[in-house]
């Protein structure tokens, strides 16, 4: 965690400070030994004047011997230095030809989340593939788990039958039964049926157990997931909005290609109104023989806010190659919003049999179709609302459109494929970042925000005290202003949450 006070200024800048932005370390060769530090000095500070300049001048915070250990004898006469001063250091090291040579600066790493799940662990043994989980590479998940985890969130999943035991999902679900009906998920019959295991497939793409507990991951990480029985699917949707405070509601499935009756379209409308996204699935290139028709009920057709997701494969095709050599699609038409990975992404199964047994390891398959596309939007959707509590169905939609990844063929299939392949890291970034441009920011404010801030020819009001809390950086750029009496102070902190 960083903090900084800016009183009185009033300057043109260009500006990023950031969580992941560490104090410098310069590491270089010392040729005139009366430079070496000082041991048990309280400052850094050596026999040599002319360096003992540069440590005062570069703040240097930090000098020491890089290796005393080392039995290697060129080895121990490596220094290094520590500061968080941004001029030219390096330039002024550069100057001391008889002093220093061998200049290298360390840049500080840059951490992405590697899930410890076994299935993960082969996804970067075999990189490159459509082997594992591959789709959560491909969407740049790691990098949005740094961001964060989706804590605090909820996905209803609307879906057929959920085996809420499954070691990727017993944690996972916050209800055992159907919340609208009260009907448990314990009906063995149901849960082994091939047919309705499509709510275990689809809700272990949303927030299937990850860092433990299973073999899976998933892009919701720690989101929480709330299942209901597809039945009267509509107004169950319409009761995770409205009564569980859903954040997002995944739809993998149709009814038809007309239009829904008035009061369905109506309870759609009340659900997005209450600040719900809804993401659905485009269809398959099975829909009847009907790839290019929009289905319903949630049709962006309805409501424009709805996100509609067709697929891709692991090259960012949407036009997918079978292991017999066939091509074939999912769905592709203009109301498609968006696509995701779609093709042989590693899902959940059935843990037990039809007669009630325990069924045999793994209990895990791949899945094709927009019904696993869908569901990746979906949790991508709850990390962007962990980041921004406050972003509205149409702000996720708009956003998951302008940081999409082009789609490799995408000309073959004008206005169908909606705006490209989703980006999870660059989706949850752009959620969770505040704009201030042009802007005066007065009184006693504390401001936070889930990923960061940009603050572009903005000043602080006379007398005011702001505060920016940040999960990330905040960036400065044009002109700055701070008036005599004000105080501004930002603080980078890893849980902040936006409001």
């Amino acid at each position: 965690m960083k903090k900084i006070f800016f009183l009185i200024l009033i300057f043109t800048c260009n500006v990023v400070i950031a969580q992941s932005e560490q104090p410098r370390t310069i590491v270089f060769k010392l040729l005139d030994m009366s430079a070496k530090p000082i041991a048990n000095s309280s400052i850094p500070k050596s026999n040599n004047a002319t360096f003992n300049n540069f440590l005062q001048e570069f703040s240097v915070e930090k000098y020491e011997q890089l290796c005393p250990y080392s039995k290697n004898t060129d080895l121990l006469k490596y220094y290094y230095i520590i500061t968080c001063v941004k001029t030219d250091v390096i330039g002024a090291l550069k100057a001391m030809t008889k002093t220093v040579s061998d200049i290298d600066e360390k840049k500080a790493p840059i951490s992405t989340h590697v899930p410890t799940d076994y299935m993960y662990t082969l996804t970067n043994q075999n990189p490159n593939t459509d082997s594992w989980l591959w789709h959560l590479k491909k969407i740049d998940a790691e990098k949005a788990w740094d961001i964060t985890k989706g804590e605090g969130t909820k996905v209803a999943v609307i879906d057929t039958w959920f085996d809420v035991n499954h070691p990727d999902l017993k944690t996972k679900f916050i209800y055992d039964y159907d919340p609208k009906t009260k009907e448990k998920f314990n009906n063995t019959s149901k849960i082994a049926n091939p047919k309705l295991s499509h709510g275990t497939e689809t809700s272990s793409c949303v927030g299937a157990q990850t860092d433990g507990g299973g073999q899976l991951a998933s892009i919701g990480f720690n989101t929480k997931i709330i299942g209901y029985e597809w039945t009267n699917g509509v107004n169950k949707a319409h009761h995770a909005s409205l009564v569980e405070n859903a954040d997002v509601i995944s739809i993998s499935w149709y009814d038809s290609y007309t239009k829904p009756s008035e009061y369905i379209i109506s309870e759609i409308k009340e659900m997005l109104d209450n600040g719900t996204i809804i993401v659905a699935a485009a269809g398959n290139y099975l829909c009847d023989n009907k790839p290019n028709i929009p289905i319903y009920p949630f049709s962006p057709l309805i409501d424009d806010r709805i996100i509609c997701v067709t697929s891709t494969d692991y090259q960012d095709r949407h036009q997918y190659f079978d292991s017999d050599g066939s091509e074939k699609t999912h769905a592709h038409y203009p109301s498609v919003t968006i696509c995701a990975p779609g093709y042989n992404i590693m899902v959940a199964m059935p843990t037990i049999t039809a007669d009630g047994t325990e069924n045999e390891w793994p209990y895990y398959g791949f899945a094709k179709g927009t019904s696993s596309a869908a569901p990746i939007v979906a949790g991508v959707c709850a990390l962007m609302k962990s980041v921004n509590p406050k972003l509205t169905p149409k702000d996720a939609k708009k956003i998951l459109m302008q940081t999409a990844d082009p789609v490799a063929d995408a000309a073959k299939f004008p206005n169908g494929v909606g705006s490209g392949r989703v980006n999870a890291y660059k989706a949850v970034k752009a959620a969770g970042t505040r704009n201030f441009t042009n802007s005066t920011l007065s009184g006693n404010r504390n401001l936070s925000a889930g990923y960061g801030f940009n603050l572009k020819n903005a000043k602080i009001g006379t007398n005011s005290n702001i505060k920016l809390t940040a999960r990330c950086e905040v960036n400065i750029d044009g002109t700055f202003e701070v008036p005599l009496g004000s105080e501004f102070s930002i603080e980078i902190e890893e849980n902040a949450r936006s409001n």
